[in-house]
Order: structure tokens, then C-alpha cells, then sequence
């Protein structure tokens, strides 16, 4: 029996940013997406790109690609996953939390840092992307 899991992080950067803050505005939009996914070419690693776009009440807007990678070590149920097609949403959600740390730490200014909501990516389409917006009167920090 093997006790070994399907497979394991091995890390995320910051890949590219552009991000200022013009003042004390609360988050507006966030949308998220994976914007491509790739095997490295004669190893098990998965790499994919993930950019995560935040548009505050005053206009000013985050744009940010993240790097992340996975060393697969059981092919047969990476298989399965994709047949499946819960596998990116599964990977996905590994990384997730890294990113909303990272997003927290930068955002931690003189104006307040920005805290992004948990949420559950596991049944969404990541390739597609997710966008959360404000409704009138409300907040999200």
C-alpha cells in the first residue's frame, strides 16, 4: 500500500506585479484566474500561472502573476483528476492561501492591508476565473 500523497507543492513566487495605492480606498473587484498551466519538459513538475487583479473604490488596481509548482507523484490518479476535471481546482487550492498571505503582507501600509476573503475553489473554473465584487453598502477586507 502506498502512503505517499498524489503529489507535492514544491513552491509559488511572485512572478510580476504592478501595484501602487493612491490612498485609504477599500477593495472593489478581485478576480482570479489561471492564466496557463504546463508539465516541465522530462520531470514530474506541474508549473502554472495564476494572476490575481484587485480594483479598489478610487481606481487604483493591482495586477499580479504568480508562479506555482508541483512535483506529481502518482500519475495514475493525476490522470484520474484531469478525467475528472478537479484537478487544477485541487492544485489550485493548495497554493490559494500562500497567495492571499502574500496579497496581506504587501498591502500592509499606512492605509490598512487587504485581507481576501477564504473561499472554497474547489467546484469553480479556474481557467475561466472568479471575480468577486462589492455590493452597494457593503465591505470586504
Amino acid at each position: 500500500m502506498n502512503n505517499l500523497p498524489p503529489f507535492t507543492f514544491l513552491g509559488y513566487n511572485l512572478a510580476k506585479g504592478t501595484f501602487s495605492r493612491t490612498g485609504s480606498s477599500p477593495l472593489n473587484i478581485i478576480k482570479i484566474m489561471v492564466k496557463a498551466i504546463k508539465p516541465v519538459a522530462g520531470s514530474n513538475v506541474l508549473t502554472f500561472l495564476i494572476s490575481a487583479d484587485l480594483t479598489f473604490l478610487n481606481g487604483d488596481v493591482w495586477s499580479l502573476t504568480y508562479s506555482s509548482s508541483f512535483k506529481i507523484i502518482d500519475k495514475e490518479w493525476t490522470e484520474k483528476a484531469e478525467e475528472e476535471n478537479v484537478l487544477l481546482s485541487v492544485l489550485f487550492s493548495s497554493v490559494f492561501p500562500f497567495i492571499r498571505s502574500s496579497i496581506s503582507s504587501m498591502s500592509d501600509d499606512s492605509y490598512g492591508r487587504v485581507d481576501l476573503p477564504i473561499i472554497d475553489l474547489r467546484n469553480n473554473d479556474l481557467s475561466k476565473g472568479i471575480v468577486l465584487k462589492r455590493e452597494n453598502n457593503s465591505s470586504i477586507k
